[in-house]
């Protein structure tokens, strides 16, 4: 008799460390859920997605500051001269294989150039139209990438602002991106003017180097 009373008290104790681990779990999973979702995944995706805005109001607030603090409207005038557009392949090493893709290369009469690495060929109009070129910036030759418009920082049709990365290569192989912006203006633009009409009577009115990415 005392042996299975015993062995009753044994299955009791188990069964209730069994229900408090279970409910420990729970617990532990419920407060998973209320902060980040229903799995782990979702809780690294949600973490992902948080540094992302994170970073990315980070960087808004950075040329906020540039155009507040830094601004000088300046006019810099358009590229005299001929522009021509043309294929490039550009190459690309990744784990010992090498890729090549095709960038539109700028040209710019004979010894000027721009490769773009974007494929958003609106903002490749910007180069076509001579507004923006590499003797602003005292080179010959310049490689961009990541362009966008900073819509947020111009509440006027007649000014757009923008920014991008600028590639800077060293003679032993070494590289460095650093971030730019720069505004284009054109006067007469409305709300009703198209990029390739506004394109057209704008003007390169400032320039400025950011923060190095890389």
């Amino acid at each position: 008799m005392k042996k299975k009373y015993l062995f009753l008290i044994i299955v009791l104790v188990c069964f209730i460390g069994c229900n408090s681990e279970m409910y420990a779990l729970k617990k532990i999973k419920k407060s998973v859920q209320k902060e980040y979702g229903i799995s782990n995944k979702e809780k690294i995706k949600s973490l992902k997605k948080r540094e992302y805005y994170t970073q990315r109001q980070a960087d808004s607030a950075r040329a906020q500051e540039i155009f507040k603090k830094e601004y000088k409207k300046t006019y810099y005038e358009k590229f005299n001269g001929v522009i021509l557009t043309k294929d490039t392949l550009y190459q690309i090493e990744k784990k010992d294989i090498i890729e090549f893709i095709t960038h539109p290369l700028i040209q710019f009469g004979e010894k000027q150039s721009i490769i773009f690495f974007d494929e958003n060929s609106d903002y490749q109009l910007i180069f076509e139209k001579g507004l923006f070129y590499p003797e602003i910036f005292g080179f010959e030759s310049m490689q961009i990438d990541n362009m966008e418009e900073l819509g947020f920082l111009s509440n006027s049709p007649t000014i757009k602002r923008f920014s991008f990365w600028l590639w800077t290569y060293e003679s032993n192989g070494q590289y460095w991106i650093q971030l730019y912006y720069f505004e284009l203006t054109n006067e007469t633009a409305t709300k009703k003017t198209d990029w390739n009409s506004f394109l057209d009577n704008a003007k390169l009115t400032f320039l400025k180097a950011g923060s190095i990415i890389i």
